[in-house]
């Protein structure tokens, strides 16, 4: 996957940070020209049979438009950088600390009840909205949960939802 600098511009949008690495490829936060709204650039790695799987996440993804505990899919795009090529979608930006990074600040790795209950409850208040449009994240751990700060409460953000074959189908069945 592309390993882009901040403030690199990348078609139509200026990286500012890279967000994380994965087995898939490379997550940005980006800003668009010209203006200050912030969104997403996920870039894949390319390898066999890439493009039929980015088609069913683009798929899954305009599902779920709407949901307001998953980042909806802004567009499809692809990166040329010289002779190189990569397939890349651009999302909406969810704020938030990941769940990973909430534990590691504590000495111990986890959190004390009084935090551990509002965390919980925002993350079961955005499954419950991804399972009421008869769905379900196929990735969910904890560097795939953004918690955020709104108003008083807080707000889960489900990061990188992908459905796994005839899960969905089985959660009816139940």
């Amino acid at each position: 996957a592309p390993d882009f600098e901040p403030g690199v511009r990348v078609g139509g949008v200026i990286v500012e940070a890279k967000l994380g690495t994965g087995w898939e490829g490379s997550v940005y936060r980006v800003r668009g020209l010209g203006t200050r709204q912030r969104r997403v650039l996920k870039c894949y790695r390319r390898r066999p049979g890439l493009m039929p799987a980015i088609a069913s996440r683009v798929k899954y993804l305009r599902q779920l438009h709407g949901c307001t505990s998953v980042p909806n899919l802004e567009s499809q795009v692809r990166l040329i950088q010289g002779r190189r090529e990569w397939p890349a979608l651009l999302l909406q930006y969810a704020p938030g600390v990941c769940l990973t990074e909430l534990h590691a600040r504590r000495p111990s790795g986890r959190l004390p009840l009084a935090d551990a209950r509002p965390v919980f409850l925002a993350l079961l208040r955005a499954l419950e909205c991804l399972h009421m449009r008869g769905s379900y994240h196929g990735d969910l751990h904890e560097g795939n949960i953004l918690i955020a700060r709104c108003g008083r409460g807080l707000r889960a953000h489900l990061v990188d939802p992908f459905p796994q074959p005839g899960a969905v189908r089985a959660l009816q069945a139940s």
